[in-house]
């Protein structure tokens, strides 16, 4: 996967599409384990509703009793290429999708 975005900074830097401080910047790489957003926060809170707060989750605990467990290797098929800040209500809320390359078939 490094390489991967790696190599995609590379074409956005040769194209000209990233300042110089982005162009050597290294990619972070991001995955949600457990969105706080989704749980039950008990009291009659609406789950996902924008008008409750969020409470911290602390995952040290899951974290000592779970933390060697191989979840197993998953095939990524499509990379999206998102824009940060605009949400696609239709497809559950996740950022809008302004292109994507398919890896594998």
């Amino acid at each position: 996967m490094r390489a991967v975005c790696d190599g995609a900074v590379r074409a956005f830097s040769d194209a000209g599409l990233l300042s110089r401080m982005d162009a050597n910047t290294p990619v972070k790489l991001h995955a949600t384990v457990m969105n706080t957003r989704l749980r039950d926060r008990g009291g009659g809170e609406t789950r996902g509703s924008s008008q409750s707060r969020r409470r911290p989750f602390d995952a040290r605990r899951v974290m000592a009793s779970h933390g060697d467990l191989d979840c197993g290797v998953v095939a990524v098929g499509t990379v999206h290429l998102s824009k940060r800040g605009e949400y696609d209500v239709d497809a559950g809320g996740f950022y809008r999708s302004i292109a994507e390359v398919r890896l594998c078939s």
